[in-house]
């Protein structure tokens, strides 16, 4: 009975509760619809219907619910069953009496909607009438305080409740939730009736099924009630929206949060004002003190004092000091009050944005609003400066707070300041009669009151910085995402109608304006103006003008000798190609500078003439793009950089020259009509803007002519380039990058002729920065490959002067060519080799920048490119420090998404690492390596070593992008280093046996080793094996590990002297004398033997044959070994003759011992034995 009798209790409690709980669903606010036909909303009967549902529900929940405690007869299932029926019989019992009470509401306020409205627009026009507030003079400082607190927690209140109720975007996804709504319910409730009109099922008792068609019942009244309350709803929603309710209340509420930020303003200067002036009447205080102070008081007053070794200000440098932080507190006041209202306006403008987007879509007007916004957003870099500059004052005001505070509870202890003072005093005071001086008393009290308020001050000035801080970063965060927000829209909002005919026709008198010129007199009389103001600007720019245009002939056959200078075979300076740069830039620079300076004076000069602002920023963007074009141009002129340095072929020069003529001459006139007629626009103020567009059509097509000139498959300068690189990707990928910049050009006079006139201008721009990034590119790879080449030529001409001087020095010690077969050490850098390194290096590094600019450049316009870093992969954890106070030495672990973006910056920077550790050791050798006194297997060990580097380093931060970090692969890599310890570990001690060898270097390239059985010179060390070319060419590769485990003879390690032995034997009876005589002359006499450590002959032994003697000679280098030995031999051997001492051959004795009998008898039988053969043949 206790389970039955806890069953119901909870059921009843259940009920109670939510019947007592108050409605919240009424509080939905949103957008104005229309409401559909049929969705009318209940009526006062139904609801009273619904009501009474209730009750009948609720009675009948109790009456089986006392049923099912009293029944005995059910099973433990059909029990459990009636009793989880009723459960949620009474889970729906309470959703309906919550629905009833919504609907009921809904009514009420939408039939107050009219009242509603008057009320509140008279509450409105009664707020605007209200005058500032003013503050009474008799209220004290602290209640100004307490007021001013109060207002400030007023106006958060209502600015979270404005929030609330202007949530547009909740009313409009909460009536598309209501729609769905009275599409669905009615087939939910048909559902339900079907199932209520079905039979029960064979063999259940009767009150399971009573409990079971009881939950349906409440399931279908709640349905029924969901359908009600939500047409009452919408009812709201419309009769609010008809009777503007919404707006009225976000008018209304808007409006109070004026009022209180008036008074919040009012208040905060009166309490500033104040305090300010109670700060100066401290000062005079101060100061009268100080005139009638005595001569031991006066440095409290006046300062500094002295105490245990400590200097103190006196009480009137402390108050000049508070009236100073004052001061500057109100001034950082005022410019947090501005940022706050920055702030509310770039949000206020952030949500309607997204409201009307939301609401509306995308439309003309919202379209040039957000560009005018765009254009009055504040300048994020100008906020983030003065962060930056306002470090300085935070750290003043800290430290001022911190060393006042301290200050105060030192002077808090009269005791010790009146011991300290007396006794640091000259001539020293008593202390006692000190304390008791009434003088003294009232200026410590002074001081200590001065001080208090300053160290309020302080804090006061501290708070103001901080809460600067903190809405100048919540300015940058909204002015950003608005920005962003408006860059993802903007482009694609109509900005004009398309262009027709009608409305060329309606834009008739922008045509006569310009057929009049009338923009000239405007112009002219600008400039006249500005000439009269301003004279010295005006001779200047004249001077330099015409001295340009003077000097341009001598600079261009400056230009030309220069020319010939760098075509010279033996030329190893980038000095010629620097000149002849700079040349270039002056002779290009005249027009447009000219330009450049009439577009400065016209802007300076314009004053509020919009037209004349607007075309002399036009102007100015036009003589940047006439100054690349025309530097160019003087770049591809006969003799310049392009023919005499970079060596372009001849037809790609002439075709360049003549294009970047025909853009100066054709487009750049075209493009000034364009602005000259944007600003006549601006001017007069017209919407249509067909002949501007027009213009802009004709300049884009102009545009599309000459790329079509340049950039054809097989008459541009794609075929100099293919036939330079044939095979390569430009000569697969012309026709698409011809295809490409065709299908963008055309694109642009789409969209203007489409009404997309702002989109075309932006993209137009995006796309000048990245022709301008391409040109600027292929000038630095030119200008690169150029003082390559230049770095390349000297090297290759060192290394011939090298290979003379080596050849005769060779000539001259040895008189010939040495047998020994060369060492092939690396005597050399391979220039064709490193060449092509370089060259890659530099390819890479320059399209991975191009790129990166590129991307900076497009971001804003493809809004695809801004949801990449939204797109998360996975997630990754990472430990970090926890800088919680009081926490110190603990770690967190952070989640950090990882996005596409991620993905692909790691697959940039893996294609970098493997481009450079392939590239970049080239380079090193040639641009540093080669200058330093390094002996070349140093140099390769460097290389070598540089390139596993970055390779490391490349999987590092390739790892750290992707999210992967030792924390990640610590268990990978133990279990790696276990399996290295059985089936890798020859591998793995082969690959450590290597970086010993690069670092240790016991041996290096071009050593002469002898290892076991093999001697040669080693010619290439690698990560896991060593080559050594033996005397006959052939290659052995060595493991690592033989070099550092087994036994190595390494001839040349730390010294090449090697040392040789000559054999050499003479007959018995020779003059021992005159042999040792011989063979040290022999030794003596030949050049290539060193005289010390000298050549030692001794007599070794006595021979079989010969007596022995042995010549011990030594040599500077392994080069001339076995010439030297041959030529040792000769020389003894012609001594030794001529001195008629004998090289004995090899002697036997034999001696034979004969018997005569024996051998006849022999001889006998012998001749016996051959007769009986003849006889038997016979």
């Amino acid at each position: 009975m206790s389970r039955r009798h806890g069953l119901l209790f909870a059921f009843l409690f259940a009920v109670a509760t939510v019947l007592a709980a108050p409605s919240a669903r009424a509080q939905t606010a949103g957008p104005a619809e229309t409401r559909q036909e049929g969705d009318a909303p209940a009526e006062p009967d139904r609801v009273a219907d619904l009501q009474a549902t209730v009750q009948k529900l609720q009675q009948e929940a109790q009456r089986l619910t006392e049923a099912l405690s009293n029944a005995t007869d059910l099973e433990p299932e059909q029990r459990t069953k009636a009793e989880e029926a009723l459960r949620r019989a009474g889970i729906e019992i309470a959703t309906l009496q919550t629905l009833v009470t919504d609907a009921q509401q809904f009514s009420q306020r939408a039939a107050a909607a009219q009242s509603d409205s008057e009320k509140l627009l008279a509450e409105i026009q009664e707020l605007q009438k209200r005058t500032d507030p003013s503050i009474s003079d008799e209220m004290v400082l602290p209640e100004l305080e307490a007021t001013l607190a109060e207002a400030k927690q007023r106006l958060e209140e209502l600015r979270a409740a404005g929030q609330v109720r202007g949530d547009s975007r909740t009313r409009a996804s909460r009536r598309k939730d209501l729609r769905e709504q009275l599409v669905t319910l009615p087939s939910d409730i048909e559902q339900i009736k079907a199932s209520l009109a079905a039979e029960p099922a064979a063999g259940e008792p009767q009150l399971v099924t009573q409990a079971v068609r009881f939950e349906l019942q409440c399931r279908l009244a709640v349905l029924e009630a969901k359908l009600d309350a939500a047409r009452s709803e919408l009812a709201l929603y419309d009769a609010e929206d008809a009777y503007e309710v919404a707006n009225l209340r976000g008018d209304l509420n808007r409006e109070l949060v004026k009022q209180a930020e008036k008074q919040i303003a009012s208040l905060s200067a009166e309490i500033g004002r104040r305090r300010r002036s109670d700060a100066r009447e401290r000062v005079r205080q101060a100061e009268a003190s100080l005139r009638h102070a005595t001569p031991d008081i006066r440095p409290v007053i006046e300062g500094p004092i002295r105490l245990d070794d400590r200097e103190f200000e006196g009480s009137l440098q402390i108050a000049r000091e508070e009236v100073r932080v004052r001061q500057e507190n109100q001034k950082y006041l005022a410019r947090l009050e501005a940022v706050k209202s920055e702030l509310d306006e770039v949000t206020r403008w952030h949500e309607q944005a997204m409201a009307r987007i939301e609401s509306i879509g995308p439309t003309s007007a919202l379209g040039l609003r957000l560009r005018q916004q765009r254009e009055l957003l504040p300048n994020v870099d100008t906020i983030k400066r003065r962060l930056t500059a306002r470090l300085a004052a935070i750290e003043e005001a800290q430290n001022g707070f911190l060393d006042f505070t301290e200050q105060v509870d030192v002077w808090a202890d009269d005791e010790a300041i009146v011991h300290d003072y007396a006794t640091s005093f000259t001539p020293r005071l008593d202390p006692e009669r000190l304390a008791e001086s009434d003088e003294w008393t009232a200026a410590v009290q002074q001081r200590q009151e001065y001080l208090r308020e300053l160290v309020e001050a302080y804090n006061d000035y501290t708070k103001t910085l901080d809460d600067l801080d903190q809405e100048e970063q919540q300015l940058i965060d909204e002015v950003e995402a608005f920005a962003e927000f408006i860059d993802e829209h903007i482009l694609w909002i109509r900005s004009h109608e398309p262009l027709s005919l009608d409305s060329l026709r309606r834009d008739k008198l922008t045509l006569i304006w310009l057929l009049e010129g009338r923009f000239v007199r405007d112009f002219s009389e600008a400039i006249a103006v500005d000439v009269a103001a301003h004279p010295t600007y005006w001779v200047i720019a004249g001077l330099l003008f015409l001295g340009t245009l003077w000097r341009g002939r001598k600079l261009r056959k400056q230009l030309r000798v220069l020319s010939k200078v760098a075509r010279g075979r033996a030329q190893t300076s980038l000095k010629p190609t620097m000149e002849v740069w700079l040349i270039t830039v002056l002779i290009s620079l005249p027009w447009p500078g000219i330009l450049l300076f009439l577009a400065w004076r016209m802007n300076v000069s314009g004053g509020e003439s919009s037209s004349i602002q607007s075309f002399s920023s036009g102007l100015a963007r036009l003589s940047l793009l006439y100054l690349v074009w025309e530097f160019f141009r003087q770049t591809c002129r006969p003799g310049g950089l392009a023919d005499a340095h970079f060596e372009w072929p001849d037809r790609t020069i002439i075709l360049l020259r003549r294009t970047f003529r025909g853009l100066i001459f054709v487009v750049f006139p075209a493009g000034l009509v364009t602005f000259l007629l944007h600003s006549y626009e601006a001017e007069s103020g017209t919407d249509s803007d067909a002949i501007e567009i027009l213009a802009f059509v004709v300049t884009i097509l102009l545009m599309l002519f000459f790329a079509h000139r340049l950039l054809r498959p097989r008459g541009g300068v794609f075929l100099d380039l293919a036939a330079y690189n044939q095979g390569g990707w430009i000569d697969h990928s012309r026709h698409v990058i011809y295809l490409a910049v065709v299908c963008v050009l055309l694109y642009l006079v789409g969209q203007a002729v489409l009404g997309y006139y702002y989109t075309a201008q932006k993209i137009l721009a995006k796309a000048q920065w990245t022709v301008w990034l391409f040109l600027s590119v292929v000038f630095v790879r030119a200008m690169l490959m150029r003082l390559l080449n230049l770095r390349r030529r000297r090297l290759a001409m060192e290394q011939a002067r090298q290979r003379r001087a080596a050849a005769m020095e060779a000539e001259a010690s040895g008189g010939g060519t040495s047998n020994m077969p060369e060492v092939p050490a690396d005597t050399g850098a391979d220039l064709g080799q490193i060449s092509r390194q370089t060259q890659k290096v530099v390819n890479t590094t320059l399209v991975v920048a191009a790129c990166t600019v590129l991307w900076v450049v497009w971001n804003d316009i493809t809004p695809a490119l801004n949801y990449l870093d939204k797109w998360e992969l996975w997630d990754t954890t990472t430990t970090v420090a926890d800088e919680t106070p009081g926490l110190e030495g603990a770690t967190r672990t952070v989640t950090e998404p990882v996005s596409i973006i991620d993905l692909i910056a790691a697959v940039l920077v893996g294609v970098l690492t493997i481009t450079a550790a392939r590239n970049i050791p080239g380079l090193l050798e040639i641009m540093l390596l080669e200058r330093l006194p390094l002996d070349p297997s140093v140099r390769y060990a460097t290389t070598a070593i540089t390139r596993y580097l970055i390779v490391l380093l490349g999987v590092i931060i390739g790892s750290h992008m992707v999210g992967v970090g030792w924390g990640q692969v610590q268990w990978l890599a133990a279990a790696l280093t276990f399996g290295l310890g059985f089936g890798l570990q020859e591998i793995f001690a082969n690959f450590v046996s290597g970086i010993i060898i690069l670092f240790e270097q016991p041996v290096r390239v071009g050593d002469v080793v002898t290892l076991d059985s093999v001697s040669g010179v080693v010619s290439r060390i690698r990560i896991r094996s060593t080559t050594i070319t033996d005397w006959d060419r052939k290659e052995y590769i060595v493991p690592n590990k033989e070099f550092i485990t087994g036994r190595l003879l390494n001839w040349t390690l730390s010294d090449t002297t090697n040392r040789v032995v000559i054999n050499v034997g003479v007959a018995y009876g020779s003059d021992i004398n005159a042999v040792l005589d011989v063979m040290t002359r022999a030794a003596a006499e030949h050049p290539v033997v060193l005289d010390d450590p000298a050549p030692i002959v001794t007599f070794e032994a006595f021979g079989e044959s010969s007596l022995d003697f042995v010549l011990r000679a030594y040599l500077p280098a392994l080069d001339n070994r076995l010439k030297t030995i041959s030529e040792l031999h000769a020389s003894i051997y012609n001594e030794l003759a001529q001195a008629g001492i004998e090289i004995p051959f090899p002697q036997r004795d034999l001696h034979l011992r004969t018997e005569t009998i024996g051998l006849q008898a022999a001889l006998s039988d012998a001749h016996a034995s051959e007769n009986s053969v003849r006889s038997r043949r016979a």
